[in-house]
């Protein structure tokens, strides 16, 4: 059950972002493996694994941009002040 419960958490809330380091990270472990380079694969293999944790380098959500919860008005009214040039 929890196992689960991980692998529908870990299928939720993809990104665009999400999904683009999903392919740099396929692209570089391919380029190791073709390559045979192990550091290259390790790099890969770090970066896959932040994919499919959904964490970056600072930790869980550390440098996470927050997530705009629904019905959340973040609209501000903008006051405009027209500047008229100099008339000699």
């Amino acid at each position: 059950m929890a196992v689960y419960q991980f692998l529908l958490k870990q299928s939720s809330n993809w990104s665009l972002i999400r999904i683009l380091r999903l392919l740099m990270a396929s692209v570089i472990l391919i380029q190791a493996a073709q390559t045979m380079d192990i550091i290259l694969g390790l790099l890969g293999g770090f970066i896959l694994y932040q994919v499919i944790m959904n964490v970056g380098c600072c930790g869980v959500s550390g440098c996470a941009v927050p997530m705009k919860k629904e019905g959340e008005n973040l609209t501000q009214d903008i006051e405009f002040v027209e500047v008229k040039p100099k008339q000699d």
